[in-house]
């Protein structure tokens, strides 16, 4: 790069400054990134011998003690849309951390997700950076993203870096560095070598997990004597649905790679769920309800070899699961006492939902918009063709939507009252159409996550049926009704 500012306008120009560095696939998909982000029009300033924390760590462990020489400080590039006039904060867009090693591996890089225009896809897992240059301060909503370096860190310790400074920066994860996260990895003993690294085995990740103060659960494909039937596109979405990252190993080629969900896509015209009632005159798989999933059709993942903000087919990991040759692991690390997984959580609220609904519509008055959406719901329950989306939602955030929606105030004042763990399952209620197109939702079951769904008596905590609601508080058991005549479908938390 030829002084320590330039501008790219062209494709031409872009390639050149990929090849000045080696011109890797992650490099290269990171400046097509920012160019995209900046319009046609980019701006990078070079930042020299700057001392990145990841590289520092990588240095002292390992390169320090090569025979042959290597640098102490990385080079650092950051990108900004180029005004032609005074660089503002506005016009930042990130930066990537490279390692002095050619062809160059990516040390550090934040960079903010951006769909092309008309794309429906949510990146749920990103955070603020604050990034410092010339004595400024950049901020950046991206997804850490860190490249291994092959040998003292390799693909599951980077994922594992990544989580941890996404969660510890929503302050739900001790923070780590580089060093510890290799360092605690190895105080689980494996027949891999440990230096030069050959990777981390399910138990290493899990106890890294454990020690970063997250309560991580592992989903291993295909499962034992059948353990569970969920499709692993289920188990993903739950997760990231939620704002948890999820950590999947897969293997290509005969060998373990490890990536990170962060989002996912959505498609409204999604043509499996409409054709089967149309033409295959059959309703939902199993016989029960259509999951959200059905609507989507890619996970956005970062991958350490190819770069951040990827897109991936819902059924390449389906392909992996079945797959006895490969497998699939799932990795999430979950808050404290979040103990009901996803999927556990769905099939009770389910079954919640199936309890007596003909009775309970004969409390609502048959002119009321309530027992027009009620019978709505009902019908396409009994059709089993109802659509339930399920995630993890702060316990104050759920009471807050009920606080700012149109309920009645009795029960807003008796919500405001009740208890609420820190986290709740929340299971929307809806229908196809009503789901896909207008985004929105009949009603709300409200989960307690800290219980067990084979011991605890009851896990149900608020239930919304359209006019109906009933809330209960956990540590009197105390359940309560309301009935209400003017409901109307909600909007969902679209995302």
């Amino acid at each position: 790069m030829r002084g320590n500012s330039r501008v790219i306008q062209n494709q031409q120009q872009l390639l050149e400054l990929a090849n000045e560095f080696g011109s890797t696939s992650t490099l290269r998909r990171i400046f097509r990134k920012a160019f995209h982000l900046a319009n046609d029009d980019l701006l990078i300033k070079k930042e020299k011998k700057f001392r990145c924390k990841v590289y520092n760590e990588e240095y002292k462990n390992a390169y320090q003690n090569y025979f042959a020489r290597y640098e102490k400080t990385c080079t650092r590039l950051h990108f900004f849309t180029n005004t032609g006039s005074k660089i503002t904060k506005n016009c930042y867009i990130g930066n990537c951390v490279l390692r002095p090693i050619k062809p160059a591996s990516i040390s550090y890089a934040v960079m903010p997700f951006q769909t092309v225009s008309g794309a429906d896809k949510y990146c749920l897992c990103t955070e603020k950076f604050v990034e410092k240059f010339n004595k400024k301060n950049f901020t950046v909503d991206a997804w850490p993203f860190i490249q291994q370096d092959g040998s003292f860190d390799r693909c599951a310790h980077v994922a594992l870096y990544s989580i941890n400074q996404y969660l510890a920066k929503k302050g739900l994860a001790k923070k780590m560095n580089i060093s510890q996260i290799v360092k605690k990895a190895e105080d689980v003993p494996t027949l891999t070598r440990e230096y030069p690294s050959e990777g981390l085995e399910i138990l290493q990740i899990k106890y890294v997990l454990k020690e970063m103060g997250t309560f991580p659960i592992v989903y291993a494909y295909p499962s034992k004597a059948k353990e569970f039937d969920f499709p692993p596109q289920r188990i993903i979405y739950h997760y990231i649905e939620s704002g948890f990252p999820v950590l999947l190993g897969i293997k290509i080629g005969g060998t373990g790679h490890a990536l990170v969900a962060l989002g996912h896509s959505f498609n409204p015209d999604s043509w499996l769920i409409n054709v089967r009632k149309a033409l295959f005159r059959t309703t939902a798989p199993a016989n029960f309800y259509h999951c959200s999933t059905h609507w989507v059709d890619d996970f956005i993942i970062s991958d350490d070899n190819l770069g951040p903000y990827l897109s991936v087919d819902k059924n390449f990991f389906e392909a992996q699961a079945n797959d006895k040759e490969s497998g699939l692991v799932i990795v999430v690390a979950l808050p404290k006492n979040v103990l009901v997984k996803g999927e556990d959580a769905e099939i009770y609220a389910f079954k919640t939902l199936s309890s007596n609904l003909r009775q309970e519509i004969s409390n609502l008055s048959e002119q009321s918009s309530s027992y027009y959406w009620f019978t709505h719901l009902m019908k396409h329950f009994e059709d089993n063709d109802i659509v339930l989306r399920t995630y993890l939602l702060k316990g104050q955030e759920i009471k807050q939507r009920f606080y700012t929606q149109d309920f009645p105030t009795e029960f807003t004042d008796n919500i405001r009252k009740t208890p609420l763990p820190e986290y709740v399952w929340v299971t929307e209620l809806s229908t196809p159409g009503i789901f896909a197109q207008s985004r929105k939702h009949l009603g709300t079951i409200v989960v307690d996550p800290t219980g067990d769904p084979l011991v605890s008596k009851n896990l149900l905590l608020i239930r919304h049926l359209p006019g109906i609601l009933h809330c209960r508080n956990a540590k009197t058991d105390k359940m309560i009704e309301y009935v209400f005549e003017d409901d109307l479908p909600r909007r969902h938390l679209k995302r």
